[in-house]
């Protein structure tokens, strides 16, 4: 046996294979890892436009340059709508990026080990499996995680909202995709697994009533007291940006 014709015989065979599988190894990595990517940027860029709470088209070169001082006012939130809004944004957006992660990634391992030669079919029924067996085995888990998703994708409710959820009535202290944490008037923190609630009650979402104390003289009169007051409040009404809040 040549020595150099076996070398010229593996040299050939691993250019062949470079040539062939390697290729679409390489590309199904590159894809792969572009797709993750711009998933990720996206996921960014709509955690981003969930957490500031401005459309994506007010953006940049977009974005208004110019407004009222009551406008200017009202888009500048509250520290417990901040946080709220942030939170929800930030437990969405490490949802989406590890699920992108974990889907992409395991599309990638798949196709390469196809590209190689093995038979996949079995990691395949492997998979299905595994996953009728967490499901059963894990039934409150996932009820919580779902639960916890759609409660946050919906807003039913955030940090600072005055809920009452059966098990606990207080304020959101945090909430997550397992447990939400409520802190009751006698200062006792609930953890209430999301999965547990059946009905959610809040009292601070969509409507408030703010009572204002006006203090006049005594010998005022309240008569013109009262349409100072109307006409005052129908001024704020018809604000187009303050009556529409």
């Amino acid at each position: 046996t040549d020595p150099g014709a076996v070398v010229t015989d593996g040299a050939g065979v691993l250019m062949t294979w470079l040539l062939g599988p390697g290729v679409r190894i390489g590309l199904i990595v590159l894809i792969g890892a572009i797709s993750l990517l711009v998933v990720r940027r996206l996921i960014k860029a709509v955690t981003e436009h969930i957490a500031d709470g401005t459309s994506l088209l007010q953006r940049g070169i977009g974005k208004p340059l110019a407004g009222t001082e009551v406008a200017a006012a009202l888009r500048k939130v509250s520290p417990v709508t901040n946080v709220r809004r942030t939170q929800r944004a930030r437990t969405i957006g490490s949802v989406l990026r590890s699920t992108a992660g974990i889907v992409i990634g395991s599309i990638v391992v798949l196709l390469v080990l196809d590209q190689v030669g093995v038979n996949i079919a079995p990691f395949i029924a492997s998979a299905g499996i595994v996953g009728v067996a967490f499901g059963f085995g894990a039934q409150s888990l996932v009820k919580d995680f779902l639960s916890g998703l759609f409660m946050l994708l919906e807003d039913q409710y955030g940090v600072g909202d005055v809920v009452d959820v059966g098990a606990a009535q207080g304020t959101v202290e945090s909430v997550g995709l397992r447990v939400t944490k409520i802190r009751d008037a006698d200062g006792t923190l609930w953890y209430v697994p999301n999965g547990t609630m059946l009905r959610v009650g809040n009292k601070t979402q969509g409507w408030a009533n703010a009572v204002v104390e006006v203090k006049v003289d005594y010998f005022a009169d309240l008569q013109q007291v009262h349409d100072l007051l109307v006409e005052a409040a129908a001024r704020v009404a018809a604000d187009p940006e303050v009556g529409s809040a």
